[in-house]
């Protein structure tokens, strides 16, 4: 079931999902793709913590996310090769995770002003404490602007 609730939240936000036996990468090759991965991880942590809440075995799962390159090959399947360090560094960080969101400071960079984060000092990565909703603030923000003559 959660395997299922994986490929459907991925296909919702616009990713591919890639699996071996042991892991599962969820690409995203949008715009704006890092804060929408974040998003996504943050949806896919909830699935798995309500699962664990309820069931045994539980899930061990550690989610990393990395912005990279990749090269991916549609014809005459789908297929991900990797350029450089990037899914070495994704699988790295996702086993650091321990049922937590980590963020490469490489995606860190790119969202930093859309989340709240706590740096992991000794492994140089950022552990996701939240994603602050805005939408409550639009309001007040949009007329701010609009005051200022900058809507």
């Amino acid at each position: 079931v959660v395997h299922d609730q994986l490929h459907t939240l991925a296909r919702e936000a616009g990713a591919r999902v890639v699996s071996s036996a042991d892991t599962s990468l969820v690409v995203f090759s949008t715009s704006e793709h890092q804060l929408n991965a974040v998003k996504f991880a943050h949806q896919l942590k909830f699935v798995f913590d309500t699962h664990n809440q309820a069931h045994t075995p539980k899930i061990l799962y550690g989610l990393g996310i990395h912005t990279g390159e990749v090269v991916i090959t549609t014809h005459p399947s789908f297929k991900l090769t990797s350029w450089g360090t990037t899914i070495p560094s994704v699988k790295r960080t996702a086993d650091y995770a321990d049922g937590e969101i980590y963020l490469t400071q490489a995606t860190h960079k790119m969202v930093a002003t859309s989340t709240r984060c706590e740096r992991i000092a000794d492994r140089n990565v950022w552990k996701l404490k939240s994603i602050p909703s805005r939408e409550r603030h639009s309001t007040f923000i949009k007329r701010f602007m609009e005051r200022q003559g900058r809507s």
